[in-house]
């Protein structure tokens, strides 16, 4: 189980791209929610899914080959990020929506029932 969970955070990282301790550091705070950037990235490095210099000057993913279950989660996951980017892209369409409305009602000046309120 606890390889399976580390396919996704793997995943993020680009190939042949060297990162630094803080960028690693980045991408898992990015991905997470329980705020343990550092156990995440010890495992990836202890399931020789990222690498580092003895230093931790610098790290890099390494070639790795999910099994079908990871496969499985991996697509699953893809899915789900791409709905959220879809609902993402729909938010502005809204929100011009919504000022195109509201730029019509005051373009067309004070209701009838708004004239008629004493007052």
């Amino acid at each position: 189980m606890q390889r399976l969970i580390l396919w996704p955070l793997w995943a993020r990282f680009e190939p042949r791209r060297t990162y630094t301790e803080a960028e690693v550091n980045t991408v898992l705070k990015a991905a997470n929610t329980f705020g343990d950037h550092v156990t995440l990235r010890r495992e990836l490095v202890n399931h020789r899914l990222l690498a580092r210099e003895s230093d931790c000057s610098a790290y890099w993913k390494l070639p790795a080959r999910p099994d079908d279950e990871a496969r499985a989660l991996m697509a699953a996951w893809r899915e789900r990020q791409r709905q959220r980017d879809g609902a993402r892209a729909l938010a502005p369409e809204r929100q011009a929506a919504r000022a195109a409305f509201t730029q019509r009602l005051r373009a067309s000046g004070p209701s009838s029932a708004g004239s008629s309120h004493p007052g």
